[in-house]
């Protein structure tokens, strides 16, 4: 595998129990996230009201789009098609985190989601389809697959993969791996981490940012090096 590898998403939702918010309440969050803008990167260019209960900031720059999505019982902040680094994106939810449980009184967290796209490229094929089928799966797309289908060929092929929570590691993984429907000489991975445990308060945010950097790691280290395996 090349390693010049690609993060194309950031993604993380913390679950909170179910808040009721005044629209002031909200402008007021927004507002409090802009002056603190110069140092965390949340200075997001627009504010609008989803419901009377939720606010969407978001800023849209080509294919890239910064958000936060305030809901009633959940946060979800991601960067789609970004520059930003892993460290960019910690200290915004970190920062977010903070501004919401002083704002809009959020107090604790309970549960959060996290999601990290990369692309790969394998160094022994220029088609991912083939080398995710031949020599990840091993099997031949004419004999194997399209026969089965009309002879129709698969513009992608990807597989997925489980991992349940363990008693030392009480969280999941989610993976997926397929051909990228852009460019099928890249490889899209996606890993979605789910934690749930002891509740996360303003005074100690730094699990916030465990959970992202382990769902990180074991994307671009472990899946990683799993594909790795097969790129001879």
């Amino acid at each position: 595998m090349y390693p010049e590898s690609r993060t194309i998403y950031f993604g993380t939702e913390i679950i909170h129990p179910p808040q009721k918010y005044e629209k002031s309440a909200l402008q007021d969050f927004y507002m409090e996230l802009t002056r603190s803008a110069k140092y965390c990167g949340c200075d997001y260019a627009s504010f609008s009201l989803v419901s009377p209960n939720s606010a969407d900031l978001q800023t849209v720059e080509g294919e890239s789009i910064s958000r936060c999505l305030v809901r009633p019982d959940r946060i979800h902040i991601s960067e789609d098609w970004t520059k930003a680094s892993i460290d960019d994106f910690v200290t915004r939810v970190k920062e977010i985190a903070g501004t919401a449980s002083r704002v809009l009184n959020t107090r604790i967290y309970i549960m959060q989601t996290c999601v990290i796209r990369c692309l790969f490229q394998p160094s022994s094929t220029k088609d991912a389809r083939i080398f995710l089928s031949e020599k990840v799966c091993g099997l031949s797309g004419k004999e194997k697959i399209f026969t089965y289908f009309n002879n129709r060929p698969a513009h992608i092929f990807g597989i997925r993969l489980f991992f349940p929570p363990l008693k030392d590691q009480p969280f999941e993984f989610d993976i997926k791996i397929e051909s990228f429907n852009r460019d099928i000489s890249w490889i899209f991975t996606e890993n979605m981490g789910t934690y749930r445990g002891a509740p996360v308060t303003q005074d100690n945010l730094e699990p916030l940012e465990a959970n992202i950097r382990t769902t990180m790691e074991f994307l671009t280290k472990n899946t990683f090096e799993f594909l790795q395996q097969f790129d001879t």
